[in-house]
């Protein structure tokens, strides 16, 4: 079981959705205004990781809006969500404080790590 019941898209539409979480959370959007796209990506919840992923060697704390993980940078929050359907992964990344929305997919399951390093070649950030 998975929360939004399983996502089946183009990677283009992917990348569309996520273009369009960065230009709502700019004003720009077409779909939602801009204080919902706030409100997806703004904390709604910090939660230890350990008590949702008991297997988790680390003990660190986590936020999360609507959807999204959400994490403190320099320049303002970005947003992360992910997936997995066993045989490929998904990863994107917006950052409006840069004008900045990343979508990455591998064909393994376990393809975080790959696309993590991507990211911060191709964008330089942390």
């Amino acid at each position: 079981m998975n929360p939004s019941g399983g996502v089946h898209c183009t990677i283009h539409d992917y990348a569309l959705y996520v273009r369009e979480h960065l230009l709502g959370l700019l004003g720009k959007g077409k779909l939602l205004g801009q204080e919902e796209y706030n409100t997806m990506h703004s904390i709604q919840v910090t939660t230890n990781l350990r008590e949702m992923y008991p297997h988790m060697k680390q003990d660190r704390e986590a936020s999360f809006g609507y959807g999204w993980g959400i994490i403190k940078k320099e320049q303002g929050y970005l947003s992360s969500a992910a997936g997995s359907g066993g045989t490929f992964f998904a990863q994107m990344y917006v950052y409006p404080a840069l004008n900045y929305a990343f979508v990455g997919f591998t064909n393994c399951g376990d393809g975080g790590k790959v696309l993590s390093e991507l990211y911060k070649q191709v964008t330089g950030l942390d």
